[in-house]
């Protein structure tokens, strides 16, 4: 009998970072929207669980604004997208 596939469950973690005010990221696996990380002042720090059908190689992307304290108390916003791949697998 073939073994049955089992999804694989992990999490992503974002920290507010030097002279950030407020970031946002939206996590795509494959090209699906999978959730999206909030940080702030208030909440500096954010995690998301995600899951996967099964293990295997799978292309994902960051796509991230985060706005960042400048001098005299102005701000600037700065969007980037990342995208790699990654395998995922069970211990």
């Amino acid at each position: 009998m073939a073994p049955t596939s089992q999804p694989i469950i992990f999490t992503v973690h974002d920290n507010l970072g030097p002279g950030q005010i407020a970031e946002q990221v939206t996590l795509l696996i494959d090209g699906t929207i999978v959730g999206t990380l909030n940080v702030s002042s208030e909440q500096p720090s954010a995690t998301l669980t995600v899951k996967v059908p099964e293990a295997g190689r799978y292309s994902w992307s960051a796509e991230a604004q985060a706005i960042f304290a400048a001098p005299q108390g102005q701000t600037f916003t700065h969007t980037g997208v990342g995208p790699a791949s990654a395998r995922a697998s069970s211990p």
